[in-house]
């Protein structure tokens, strides 16, 4: 099967015939979260989302990064300042009349996030999509400084020296690194964890650390064991935080389009309106203080704005102001996030989780789902884009490995392998199964991207967000003893099983296995379809004709008697039950009737069908010669213990002595010749001859195999007879009259 490529963005839902919608069942078995506000309210975690939820749009999709490390001035208490970019880091000096970039320390980056700078000026670290690196002045131009960088980074979002250590935000923890003398080592002692979207730090000295969160920001210091929270230096009742700048005596922090700077009052942190700028700002994205001074950087746009204060308010200045093409504005997304439920009520062991996906080139979403509240996740299937391929995947271990989802056409339509994983599509191998039954469920999604300008999303389309549906598998089945004192006289035995389903769910399909004494499995079949109310099983075996000297039926070709069966069902949502206990059986039986040979007219090789009408029976002339052939499974001894007879009409066919033909293990093949009376007056044409058979185990029992009715254990009615007659051998013969011939010879 070939994977289509796409290079396109696809909407799943958008082309899906009603053939495949599935409804959502009035019962609380499904929760359909539609992406608007109410929904997100009831049924979103929003403690532990860090996607972006639009309920506007209607999508999910990630989180914009703040880039709240733009802009930073020098340590060294003069006009000199630094801007990130997207491409890389400028500098910017006063040369008496404005300011100017310094060409010889631009540093160019790839995915930068932002930077700060180091003690000694030029000297920064600057944080990029998945590393830290610091860079100092080679005598030419900026290099990296080995040892002082850190790699692997997947979600950090904002970095700040404190005292002469390295501090990343990343996730919820904002992680302090110090140079052990060859490389970076993380100080958990100085480090904060448990953080709730944070989206920027700035440190100070004496171990002060300060984190901005949305909507307020948090002090912390080192109480001589670990990083503490000074709570009467908090900030609460922010509206969304962008960027923050920290001295000694001050705390600024841009929130919404307003730069707001807070002064400690001696209680607590209070607004200073003076070195505030809460008007005259279009798009603000980044702050810095000036060193021991009241004046500050203010990235608008691509502008960098200059305030110093003239004793009343924060006053721009031109001359020290600079605009700078392509300033980072935090209009890039995070490389990953994650949007949780909250937790829906009922007891099941098995979840599916689907939702309709936009993927354009470098994303993917991954998604997961718990029955213990999210302690526990089991992974079902991810979607993704890598370079232009659409694909889709499940697994059935947790992430172990990971199953391709074809596209395929279906009633002429084609289904991608987003549409496959929509609410619009039944793909049972998404369901995930839980490790034990519990009742607190709850679904995951993660986004991620590997290029930070585009983002996956996920989408509300046709009434359908994103949908999950419960299910506990069926209780397991235990299938009837329909033995006789452990034993059928049939080879093709029907089995009956009990189907029940703690949801009420019908059952769908089943698993029937048989094993031989060994245990090894030598039947296996799955019945799937029309398999809603099937709750029996009829064994099967070799319907044709088969000389092979070791072939045979099902259950003799194994050449034993003594079996188990077992069976395993499946709901209508997917739900499979435990194995059954298996059942032990032995089985004594004739089976597979046929005729070797048929010598008027002349015939060979003819299997007698279960069933078989007269008009299906072979045709023999009367009188004619014809060998028959029988299976038995089970252990009758010698032929001494079986009978087979051939009646026809009031009276019995005259047979040869029976014949062991071949022999597996017990089981046995039997031959025997037989022919009916000749005279068509006695044998007219149509006459059926009927086949019985009779044989006693050595083990005790009987069996029958009748073409026609009887009683007692084993086959009846097998069918409308062996054959059916059809003149007669006379026919075959040729009279032919000799007589003497004189000669005489002339005088």
């Amino acid at each position: 099967m070939i994977l289509h490529k796409y290079s396109r963005i696809l909407i799943a839902a958008l082309f899906l015939t009603t053939v495949l919608f599935v409804p959502l069942t009035a019962e609380a078995r499904e929760w359909n979260y539609t992406i608007n506000d109410a929904d997100t309210d009831n049924m979103i975690d929003k403690t532990k989302t860090t996607a972006h939820i639009d309920t506007e749009q209607r999508e999910v999709r990630l989180p914009l990064v703040n880039a709240p490390n733009v802009v930073a001035f020098a340590k060294d208490e003069s006009f000199n300042y630094a801007v990130m970019t997207e491409n890389g880091l400028k500098y910017f000096m006063f040369d008496g009349e404005k300011m100017v970039e310094n060409e010889l320390l631009r540093i160019s980056v790839t995915n930068p996030v932002g930077f700060t700078v180091l003690d000694e000026f030029p000297d920064v670290g600057i944080l990029s999509q998945d590393k830290y690196t610091a860079f100092t002045f080679s005598g030419s131009g900026m290099s990296e400084v080995p040892g002082l960088s850190v790699q692997g980074l997947t979600d950090a979002v904002s970095v700040t020296m404190m005292d002469n250590l390295h501090v990343i935000l990343e996730g919820s923890e904002a992680k302090t690194y110090g140079y052990s003398g060859s490389e970076m080592v993380k100080i958990e002692e100085l480090s904060v964890s448990g953080l709730s979207n944070p989206v920027a730090v700035a440190g100070l000295n004496n171990y002060e650390l300060v984190v901005a969160e949305k909507d307020a920001v948090k002090w912390y210091g080192f109480n001589g064991s670990n990083m503490e929270q000074i709570p009467f230096l908090a900030i609460n009742g922010l509206t969304n935080v962008k960027s923050l700048a920290v001295q000694e005596d001050r705390l600024t922090v841009i929130d919404e389009n307003q730069v707001k700077t807070f002064t400690f009052d001696g209680s607590g942190m209070s607004q200073s309106t003076a070195l505030s700028v809460v008007s005259g700002l279009n798009k603000p994205a980044g702050v810095a203080i000036r060193p021991d001074n009241h004046d500050m950087l203010v990235v608008d746009g691509n502008k960098v704005d200059y305030y110093a204060f003239d004793g009343t308010s924060m006053v721009k200045n031109e001359s020290l102001s600079v605009m700078v093409e392509g300033i980072l504005q935090g209009d890039s997304y995070r490389p990953s996030a994650e949007i949780v439920s909250k937790t829906f009520t009922r007891s099941a062991d098995m979840l599916r989780v689907r939702a309709n996906h936009i993927l354009p080139d470098g994303t993917a979403v991954e998604w997961s789902v718990s029955n213990d509240g999210g302690s526990t996740w089991v992974k079902t299937f991810k979607v993704q884009n890598e370079s232009g391929i659409i694909s889709a995947k499940y697994t059935t271990n947790n992430g172990a490995s990971w199953t391709e989802i074809y596209g395929e056409f279906i009633e002429g339509n084609y289904y991608t392998p987003l549409d496959k994983v929509s609410p619009f599509f039944d793909l049972k191998e998404i369901w995930g199964e839980l490790p034990s039954e519990n009742d607190s469920l709850a679904w995951k999604a993660e986004l991620s991207t590997t290029d930070i300008k585009v983002t996956p999303k996920i989408v509300y389309q046709n009434d359908r967000g994103i949908v999950l549906q419960a299910n506990k598998k069926p209780l397991k089945p235990v299938i009837n003893d329909t033995t006789q004192a452990g034993w059928f006289y049939t080879t093709t035995p029907t089995f009956i099983w009990s189907f029940v389903d703690p949801d009420g769910d019908g059952q769908a399909a089943f698993t029937f296995i048989i094993r031989n004494a060994g245990g090894d499995i030598i039947w296996t079949e799955e019945i799937t379809g029309q398999a809603g109310t099937l709750q029996e099983y009829k064994l099967p075996t070799l319907t044709r004709y088969e000389e092979n000297e070791t072939e045979g039926g099902l259950l003799w070709s194994t050449g034993d008697y003594s079996f188990t069966a077992e069976v395993k069902v499946e709901d209508d949502h997917a739900g499979e039950s435990e194995v059954s206990e298996r059942l032990a059986f032995k089985v004594l039986a004739f089976e597979r009737p046929r005729i070797e040979s048929i010598i008027s007219p002349q015939q060979e090789k003819l299997y007698i069908s279960e069933g078989a009408s007269v008009e299906q029976l072979p045709t023999a002339k009367a009188g004619t010669k014809v060998t028959f052939l029988i299976d038995t499974v089970g252990p009758f001894g010698d032929l001494s213990g079986i009978d087979l007879k051939y009646p026809y009409l009031s009276t019995q066919a005259e047979t040869n002595e029976k014949e062991l033909k071949r022999t597996n293990g017990t089981n046995k093949t039997i031959r025997q010749e037989f022919w009916t009376k000749a005279a068509i007056t006695e044998v007219p044409s149509g006459t059926i001859v009927h086949f019985e058979a009779i044989g006693t185990g050595t083990e005790g029992g009987t069996t029958r195999f009748y073409t026609s009715n009887g009683t007692g254990n084993g086959t009846f009615n097998y069918s409308a007879g062996l054959l059916k007659t059809q003149g007669t051998v006379y026919e075959d013969w040729h009279v032919v009259l000799q007589g003497s011939q004189k000669s005489t010879t002339p005088d």
